[in-house]
């Protein structure tokens, strides 16, 4: 890699990856130390992750018809660090990265169309169009959903223990989420509770506020990782976190067909 100068501003080069923006650190060496060859010795000087972040937005956008099917689309921009991320795997196949993304993570979904725009603008966030259809899950007038669609969460759902004594995220994560539901045809009959939660230190907050308005429900969720670092014995609190928070993002949404007077 490279490290270059200019004027006030310090830029780390790493010319094995066409994805990665000039102004972001390589992940590669995110929070660790390099040598600089200058000077008959050369110098180490550390490479923070500083203000860059792994930033995920989705918007889901859907409609449930009287036979209980739901048809939507979802754009997901992926900004800094997730962008780089997913233009490599993108790169490494097509099929593959449907399949990680929207498809494996969300089995009850039939995702019809995916197109990525932006691919070679790096200072433009990767735009990913989802066109998707779901024959939802009933019990008699019943049916139900999670409203967990597309936001990137089902790839951190398990972090392995660390064999080092640092568990290291390498930059801090931001994943603000939307989703809006209209529906015809039916009501709800119950839908997840606003909640708010954290770590005891608030270094990882989640949170999801739901409003009903009519036949329109509007959730928002977002998950954000304040530190770029933490200890292996930070482990059981991040499991325990993790475990409250995808048993609340797998509570369902319940709707219940309207009967004719």
């Amino acid at each position: 890699m490279a490290y270059v100068v200019v004027k006030d501003k310090t830029y780390v080069l790493d010319a094995t990856n066409k994805f990665i923006n000039p102004k972001l650190l390589p992940e590669k060496v995110v929070n660790t130390n390099g040598l600089i060859l200058d000077g008959p010795n050369g110098r180490w000087k550390d490479f923070l992750s500083g203000k860059t972040k792994y930033k995920v937005m989705s918007a889901v956008q859907g409609e449930i018809d009287a036979s209980g099917t739901m048809k939507g689309n979802a754009l997901v921009n992926c900004y800094e660090y997730a962008r780089v991320e997913r233009c490599e795997d993108w790169a490494a196949g097509n099929e593959r990265f449907k399949s990680d993304y929207f498809v494996t993570p969300y089995p009850g979904l039939q995702v019809e169309e995916v197109s990525i725009n932006n691919l070679e603008a790096d200072s433009l966030p990767l735009e990913q169009k989802i066109k998707f259809s779901a024959v939802l899950n009933s019990s008699g007038d019943y049916r139900y959903f999670s409203v967990n669609l597309f936001s990137g969460l089902e790839k951190i759902r398990s972090l392995p223990l660390p064999a080092l004594p640092i568990l290291i995220l390498a930059y801090t994560r931001n994943t603000p989420y939307s989703e809006i539901l209209p529906f015809r045809g039916n009501f709800f009959d119950g839908v997840p509770e606003n909640i708010s939660m954290s770590t005891a230190d608030n270094s990882i907050i989640f949170s999801r506020s739901v409003k009903v308005d009519g036949n329109l429900l509007n959730v928002r969720m977002t998950l954000d990782f304040k530190r770029t670092f933490y200890t292996a014995d930070a482990y059981p609190d991040f499991k325990e976190f993790y475990k409250k928070m995808f048993d609340k993002l797998n509570e369902q949404v319940v709707i219940k067909k309207k009967t004719m007077p």
